[in-house]
């Protein structure tokens, strides 16, 4: 008599670092019977390796997709800035240096393309939760952002004005110390 595999649990397919409250209970293994029947231990073990597999194939077929969206990405980026570029130093080649924020938020949106889907395609991390890996990417992301913005804007000939990202940078290192430490009292 085979047993039928039992449903892939939602944070195997998904990437949850945890199972959620609503989530039915682990299968529990079968008491040992005074007989074995090798074949029956050879059917259980397979069906107990099944959704293992199932969730690695997955996972392989997840990071297969993010890599050819990354690469498609990076193409067709690579293609704007070479156009944009060659018309600049076709037409205007000493005026304003326009092509570089065409690069900047072409680089900027591969950037948040790649922080926001890699940590799902990686292994589970050890110690830092997925979502925060995520966040942390995010404004990070945010904070070189604003810094390259001000370095664009502000500053010349070596002297740059009013260093006004400070004031995102400095919350934003506030808000990864709250984040962190929501995190480590979640994971206890």
């Amino acid at each position: 008599m085979a047993q039928t595999p039992q449903p892939l649990p939602q944070q195997a397919l998904y990437g949850y670092d945890v199972a959620p409250a609503s989530a039915p209970p682990a299968p529990q293994a079968e008491p040992a019977a005074e007989h074995v029947d090798g074949q029956r231990l050879l059917e259980a073990s397979l069906i107990a390796a099944l959704p293992n597999a199932l969730a690695n194939q997955q996972m392989l077929s997840h990071r297969s997709c993010v890599a050819k969206a990354l690469c498609t990405h990076l193409s067709a980026i690579a293609i704007v800035n070479v156009i944009v570029w060659t018309i600049y130093f076709a037409v205007s080649r000493d005026a304003y240096p326009w092509p570089k924020w065409v690069t900047f938020g072409t680089l900027l949106s591969v950037a948040a393309h790649a922080i926001n889907v890699l940590p799902w395609t990686s292994p589970r991390p050890r110690k830092c939760p997925r979502w925060l890996q995520v966040v942390i990417s995010n404004i990070v992301l945010a904070n070189v952002t604003v810094w390259v913005v001000y370095d664009f804007t502000s500053c010349e000939d070596g002297f740059c004005g009013y260093a006004w990202p400070i004031w995102v940078s400095l919350p934003s290192c506030v808000a990864l110390l709250v984040l962190s430490v929501v995190a480590a009292t979640c994971s206890k």
